[in-house]
């Protein structure tokens, strides 16, 4: 793994933290979720 990659995978996963939690992440997965759902 490259400087640039462990950045970005570090950064990434610290963004992903904070957009995980946030309600219109929440919304979108759901919406997701339920298209999967349906054959």
């Amino acid at each position: 793994m490259n400087l640039q990659e462990r950045i970005t995978d570090e950064w990434a996963s610290h963004r992903g933290a904070e957009v995980y939690n946030s309600p219109a992440f929440s919304a979108v997965n759901d919406g997701v979720q339920n298209i999967r759902l349906v054959p």
